[in-house]
């Protein structure tokens, strides 16, 4: 990665254009940090089907790194 860029990560790990899609991102082009980890889920509430997802909040939600601050 060039010196003076950053590798920008969508929100979406598994389906984000983000910087494995476009590029790095000049620093110049941020305009603040990311705070904290508010919901992290694993892969079962994508492949849940419609009416499991309500279910699929609780079971596939990963609550121990809710809400942690980004270093």
């Amino acid at each position: 990665m060039p010196d003076g860029t950053y590798f920008a990560m969508g929100d979406n790990r598994d389906n984000s254009n983000d910087s494995r899609f476009w590029g790095p991102v000049p620093a110049e082009n941020l305009k603040g940090r990311a705070l904290c980890v508010y919901w992290s889920s694993t892969e079962e509430i994508r492949k849940a089907g419609r009416w499991r997802r309500l279910a699929a909040l609780f079971t596939a939600t990963r609550w121990s790194r809710m809400m942690r601050l980004v270093r």
